[in-house]
C-alpha cells in the first residue's frame, strides 16, 4: 500500500518537475507560525524543478525499497514490521521537509532534526550492543550539525529575519552551514558515523546512503552555493572533498564488510560532489547527486539479497560463486558496479565524465590532480575487487545454506536498474540544459586519460590483492596516517589475520618471547617509549597535512 502510494506521488512530482523546468516556473508559499512584536517566525515552501525532481527520485527509490523490505523482513514479527514502517515514513517525511523548506531556518531545523532522530531509531533497530553503540555515535555526530543550524536560527532571530532569502550571509553563518552540511554528508573529520550506521537493516542503508540522509548535506550546499561563490571557502571545500574521496577509496580497497565497502564508495562520491561544488558547478553536482542515488540504491539492495541468503554474514571472504547461485541479482550487481565506475553509456558515465573533464580544465595544483586520478583508479579497483570476490571466486560458504532468489526481492532491483541505465542519458539530453551549455576544451591525451585510468585500475586491483605482502606498511598506514581504527574498528587487522595467517602466528610468537624475556617494568617502559614516539609521529603528520592545506589554499 505505502509502496504504491509513494510510487504514485513520485510520478506526479516527476511530471510537475518537467513542467516547471520547461516553463521555468517557481512557486513559494509563506506561512507565519509565530509573531511577537517585531519578531516573527515563518516557514516558506519553495517549489521549483530542482526540488520536484529530487523529491521524485527520493520517493521513487523509497517505493522500491518499501516493496523490497516486504520480502527482506518476512521473518520479523508484526510489531517490528510496524515499527520499521513508521520509522521509514518519518524518515521520508523529514527529507521532504528539508527539500521544500530549505530556505527557512524554522522549517529546516524541523526536517534536519527529524532526519537525525529517525536515523538514530533505525540504526538501533536490532536492539543489540553493536547497534546501540553505532546509534550513539550517529546521533552525537549529527547533533553537531543540529547545533550549527540552531546557532544560525539564533543569529537570524537577532537580526529579525527567520528566512534565508537574504543577499548576504556573514562569515560565521557560512562556516556554520558548512559544518552542518559536513556532518550530514560525513565529510572528514565527521566520517566515522557513516560506517557505524551500517548496523541498521539493509533497506535502511539503501535509502540512507543513496538519496536521503547523506545527500541532505549536499543538497543544502547546492542550494546555498551562490553564497560561497568567489569566497575564500572554496579552496577549503575542494581540499576536504579531495581528502574525503581519496581516504574513502583507499579504505574501500581493504575493507571486507560488503555494506561498509558500498558505504565507503558513497563517501567517495560525496567527496567528488563537494569538489565539483567548490568549483561553482552546482548543476553538475546536482546531476551527479541524482544519478548516484539510482545506482547506489541498487547496489545496497543487491548486497541485502546476498546478506539475506548468507544468513546475515557480511564478510565477503566467506562469499563466492554467487553468479551461479543468484544469476539475476548478480547481473544487476555487475551493471550497478559498472555504473559506479563510470562505464560508457551507463548513468554514472554521463555525470562522472563531465566532472573529470571540468576538473581537468580547472587550474588546481598537481597534488589535487594526482589525488583525483588516484581516487578514480581506486574506485574502479575496489569495484572489481568486490565483484570478483562475491561473484566469481571459489565457494567459501557452507553447503547447508540454501540460496535462492525471490521475485519480490529482485523485481524492485530490476526496475531501479533499468531506471539507472536510462536516467543519466535522459537527464543529460533533455533536462540538464545548463550542463549542455558547457564547452569542453581538452587535448586528445587528456580526453583519453579517463579511459587509461580504467585500465590502470586493473593493475591497482592486483596491488591491493597482494597487499598482505606489505603488512608493516599497512600497519603504519593504519596507526599514523589515516587513523583507521576510528573509521572502521580494526578491520585492517582482521584482513591481515585472514590474508596472512603466517604473519599472525609470527606476531603471537614474538609477543610470547617478549613476555618471557623482559620483566614487566621493562616491557612497560618500552610501551611508554613507543607511545611517546607515536605521539611525535602523529604530530608531524598533522603538521604536514596543515602545510598541504595552506599550499592548496
Amino acid at each position: 500500500m505505502w509502496s504504491f502510494f509513494l510510487l504514485l506521488m513520485s510520478l506526479i512530482l516527476y511530471i510537475l518537475g518537467i513542467d516547471f523546468l520547461l516553463n521555468m516556473k517557481k512557486l513559494m508559499f509563506e506561512m507565519e507560525l509565530l509573531s511577537y512584536y517585531i519578531n516573527s517566525i515563518s516557514i516558506n515552501i519553495y517549489i521549483d524543478w530542482v526540488s520536484l525532481l529530487f523529491s521524485s527520485v527520493v520517493l521513487w527509490i523509497s517505493s522500491m525499497i518499501m516493496c523490497y523490505s516486504n520480502s527482506y523482513m518476512m521473518n520479523f514479527s508484526n510489531y517490528m514490521k510496524k515499527r520499521f514502517l513508521f520509522l521509514m515514513i518519518l524518515f521520508i517525511f523529514s527529507m521532504m521537509v528539508v527539500i521544500y523548506m530549505f530556505n527557512t531556518m524554522a522549517g529546516l531545523i524541523l526536517g534536519w532534526d527529524g532526519l537525525g532522530l529517525s536515523s538514530y531509531c533505525l540504526v538501533i533497530f536490532y536492539q543489540n550492543y553493536q547497534s546501540l553503540n553505532s546509534g550513539m555515535i550517529t546521533i552525537m555526530v549529527n547533533r553537531m550539525g543540529d547545533i550549527a543550524i540552531i546557532m544560525i536560527l539564533s543569529m537570524m532571530m537577532i537580526m529579525n529575519n527567520c528566512t534565508m532569502n537574504v543577499k548576504y550571509l556573514n562569515n560565521m553563518q557560512l562556516i556554520l552551514i558548512l559544518i552542518a552540511a559536513f556532518t550530514k554528508s560525513a565529510q572528514i573529520p565527521f566520517s566515522p558515523w557513516l560506517l557505524k550506521a551500517m548496523a541498521a537493516p539493509t533497506p535502511v542503508s539503501a535509502l540512507v546512503h543513496s538519496s536521503t540522509l547523506v545527500t541532505a548535506g549536499m543538497y543544502i550546499l547546492i542550494r546555498y552555493n551562490d553564497f560561497y561563490y568567489n569566497s575564500s571557502y572554496l579552496s577549503f571545500m575542494f581540499f576536504i572533498g579531495s581528502l574525503t574521496m581519496f581516504s574513502a577509496s583507499l579504505l574501500a580497497n581493504i575493507e571486507v564488510d560488503i555494506k561498509k565497502i558500498i558505504a565507503l564508495s558513497t563517501l567517495s562520491q560525496l567527496g567528488l560532489m563537494l569538489m565539483i561544488l567548490s568549483m561553482g558547478n552546482k548543476d553538475l553536482a546536482y546531476f551527479h547527486l541524482l544519478t548516484h542515488a539510482m545506482f547506489k540504491s541498487v547496489l545496497f539492495m543487491c548486497a541485502g539479497t546476498f546478506i539475506h541468503n548468507m544468513k546475515g554474514n557480511q564478510d565477503i571472504r566467506y562469499y563466492g560463486s554467487m553468479f551461479h547461485s543468484l544469476p539475476i541479482t548478480s547481473m544487476i550487481f555487475i551493471g550497478a558496479t559498472f555504473s559506479l565506475c563510470g562505464f560508457p553509456f551507463l548513468s554514472g558515465f554521463y555525470s562522472k565524465d563531465l566532472i573529470l573533464e571540468m576538473l581537468y580544465m580547472s587550474k588546481y595544483n598537481i597534488l589535487s590532480f594526482i589525488m583525483l586520478n588516484l581516487s578514480m583508479c581506486m574506485t574502479c579497483s575496489y569495484s572489481i575487487r568486490l565483484t570478483s570476490m562475491i561473484l566469481f571466486s571459489t565457494i567459501n560458504w557452507s553447503p547447508s545454506i540454501n540460496i535462492k532468489e525471490t521475485s519480490i526481492m529482485y523485481m524492485p532491483m530490476i526496475l531501479l536498474f533499468l531506471q539507472s541505465i536510462f536516467f543519466g542519458y535522459l537527464m543529460m539530453k533533455y533536462f540538464m540544459t545548463p550542463i549542455n551549455s558547457y564547452i569542453i576544451v581538452l587535448k586528445w591525451y587528456m580526453k583519453m586519460l579517463i579511459i587509461y585510468l580504467m585500465f590502470f585500475s586493473l593493475g591497482l586491483f592486483k596491488v591491493f590483492k597482494y597487499i598482505n605482502y606489505l603488512p608493516k606498511f599497512i600497519l603504519k598506514l593504519n596507526k599514523y596516517f589515516l587513523f583507521l581504527d576510528l573509521w572502521y574498528n580494526a578491520s585492517m587487522m582482521k584482513f591481515l589475520s585472514y590474508t596472512s595467517g603466517c604473519f599472525e602466528i609470527y606476531i603471537d610468537k614474538i609477543t610470547t618471547i617478549l613476555i618471557q624475556m623482559y620483566h614487566y617494568k621493562l616491557l612497560s617502559f618500552k610501551l611508554k617509549y613507543k607511545l611517546f614516539m607515536h605521539t611525535i609521529f602523529n604530530g608531524l603528520i598533522m603538521f604536514l597535512l596543515l602545510v598541504i592545506l595552506i599550499y592548496c589554499l
